[in-house]
């Protein structure tokens, strides 16, 4: 059952609601404090929603109390990995209107390295 604190949240207008309804949302980072808030807000809207987290257990969680939703764990932080949720998420949503990337990689080295070493990761919707 989802927290009413959550769904009461945030300032969502009949207008707003109206603009997500029936629309097939892919949501990154989604098991997360911002990324379930926003879950459950895209939800209520009236969206069907993909759930994209490699955090399995918390997804599975969120997915379940979100009627329609669709949990797909994935590891984010290579390509393939980005690959792979992308198209299982466009598969169960069958396409998609709205991508939302919340999810986020932390390197904890030293800023000259970071730079020297680059990060690209992209994923192409088709």
């Amino acid at each position: 059952m989802r927290d009413a604190a959550v769904r009461g949240s945030g300032p969502t207008t009949q207008e707003n609601e109206m603009k997500l309804k029936d629309q097939r949302v892919i949501l990154t980072g989604a098991a997360g404090g911002m990324g379930s808030i926003l879950a459950n807000l895209i939800a209520d809207a009236g969206a069907e929603v993909a759930l994209i987290d490699a955090n399995a257990e918390a997804l599975q969680e969120l997915a379940a109390s979100i009627d329609g939703s669709h949990a797909v764990p994935a590891d984010l932080s290579n390509e393939e990995g980005c690959q792979e949720a992308i198209q299982s998420a466009m598969q169960a949503l069958g396409g998609v209107d709205v991508l939302i990337n919340l999810a986020g990689l932390m390197s904890f080295s030293p800023m000259k390295k970071r730079i020297s070493s680059g990060c690209s990761c992209s994923c192409k919707l088709t």
